[in-house]
């Protein structure tokens, strides 16, 4: 696989830009495969911490980031017949209406009853032998909402361009304390960035820092305020980067975690109160498009207690 590296990613570390790439691989993993100079740079193999250039030419065996870390180092993924409701499709896109509680991929635990084994099913295996499975992006188990996937190896490697460029918007809603009005500007609104790094600790969770540091991801999420009560306020959340468990993290930085949310001690609530409500993206023919997903009934009811 050979692309060229888009100026709005010059400064980004290799092995950052290809955890991107194959999100179902650890940086551990990728840096093996980059130490093993299957990576190229124009024709020299780099090292994980090489600063991409706007305009380097990145040649890699994708063959290399097929498997996972497994002991067999294969994927077997099972076909099953599980509903998906489809919002948007044409001959390179399905964006899909994934409920709380449908993992995205098959991992320990979870080797059926997922949106890959459904899409298994539905295309027949076609596109579906490479790491990602036409997955352009994903959402937590219990995040409910809008999931976009690649028909076709050139949809992903597009769609997949425009979030590494940032050009596709996405919009969430999440419930969270009434309290965190006191913090928001006149307007209602609020900017969180710093860096999130996976714990230490506990490897299901996320830790984030405002400084600078070395070994996280820079991140940046944008909140407004849509309504509230004196219990509960519901934000608009517009994730600028795509990091794991952004909003989530972020929201819990600031001492007001998602309702719900179990692993970020969140107020406990039938469901974690997180949903993706909108995107707004350009097709590959040109058109540009919204797709939108109603939240579902617990966004309102909790209004109403």
């Amino acid at each position: 696989m050979v692309t060229q590296i888009d100026h709005t990613l010059s400064g980004q570390r290799l092995d950052q830009y290809l955890k991107n790439l194959f999100p179902n691989l650890s940086r551990a993993h990728i840096q093996k495969i980059i130490k093993g100079k299957s990576v190229l740079i124009g024709d020299k193999p780099q090292n994980s911490s090489y600063n991409l250039r706007g305009g380097d030419i990145l040649t890699y065996d994708e063959k290399s980031f097929l498997s996972n870390e497994s002991s067999s180092g294969e994927i077997d993924i099972i076909a099953e017949d599980i509903h998906l409701d489809k919002i948007y499709e044409d001959d390179n896109l399905l964006v899909i209406n994934k409920p709380q509680g449908l993992v995205v991929h098959p991992g320990a635990g979870n080797l059926t009853g997922t949106v890959v084994n459904a899409l298994a099913n539905m295309f027949k295996g076609a596109f579906l032998n490479n790491s990602r499975f036409g997955l352009i992006h994903r959402i937590d188990k219990d995040t409910s909402g809008l999931l976009m996937i690649a028909k076709n190896e050139n949809a992903l490697n597009y769609y997949s361009s425009l979030f590494e460029k940032r050009e596709i918007r996405k919009t969430y809603l999440c419930v969270v304390n009434a309290g965190i009005k006191k913090i928001l500007d006149k307007e209602g609104k609020l900017k969180v960035e710093g860096y999130i790094k996976r714990s230490s600790h506990d490897r299901k969770k996320m830790q984030f820092q405002v400084v600078n540091d070395p070994n996280g991801r820079y991140s940046l999420t944008e909140f407004e305020l849509l309504k509230s009560n004196s219990k509960h306020a519901l934000l608009a959340a517009h994730p600028v980067t795509g990091r794991t468990h952004q909003i989530r993290i972020h929201l819990k930085s600031l001492g007001y975690p998602i309702i719900g949310d179990n692993i970020y001690t969140g107020e406990k609530y039938s469901r974690l109160m997180l949903h993706a409500t909108k995107i707004e993206l350009k097709l590959m023919n040109g058109d540009n498009i919204v797709l939108v997903s109603e939240p579902p009934e617990e966004f309102n009811s909790i209004f109403f207690e």
